[in-house]
């Protein structure tokens, strides 16, 4: 029993013809049809030289670039100790809670660690030194 496939080759549907079809544009536009007496304009074509700076003209403006972008660089570097510096110190503060806690500290001292650790991870001063003068002043105790 042999398969006979001439009656398939002699089908000629999309895609799948023997010859193979001339290169047709897309049927889809890529751009918007243009109303009447519109045209397409073509790119302008620009010159090499137009878009360079013209010699020590650009310097000072390239350094100030540079300052600046140097003077953002060392603002984030001193924003990045400051918060590394107050990571490592309210550590510290946690720890000593967690000592004086067993050691029997009085509350009002180690109330007054767990605000600073609070105010260093929120990077807010003003609530530790607000506090820290109220608990002084009503109860004179100091840390």
């Amino acid at each position: 029993m042999e398969l006979d496939f001439t009656k398939l080759n002699n089908l000629a549907f999309a895609g799948f013809t023997e010859t193979p079809t001339e290169k047709q544009p897309s049927k889809t536009p890529l751009e918007p049809f243009l109303g009447a007496e519109e045209y397409k304009t073509p790119p302008k074509e620009e010159n090499a030289l137009e878009g360079q700076i013209n010699g020590l003209e650009g310097i000072p403006i390239l350094q100030r670039q540079a300052d600046a972008n140097k003077a953002d660089r060392e603002r984030a570097l001193a924003v990045y100790r400051e918060y590394q510096s107050n990571i490592k110190v309210s550590s510290q503060l946690q720890t000593d809670i967690l000592k004086g806690a067993k050691r029997g500290e009085d509350i009002y001292s180690l109330f007054l660690k767990a605000v600073q650790a609070i105010s260093l991870m929120t990077s807010n001063t003003v609530f530790y030194s607000q506090l820290n003068d109220d608990i002084r002043a009503i109860y004179g105790v100091s840390p």
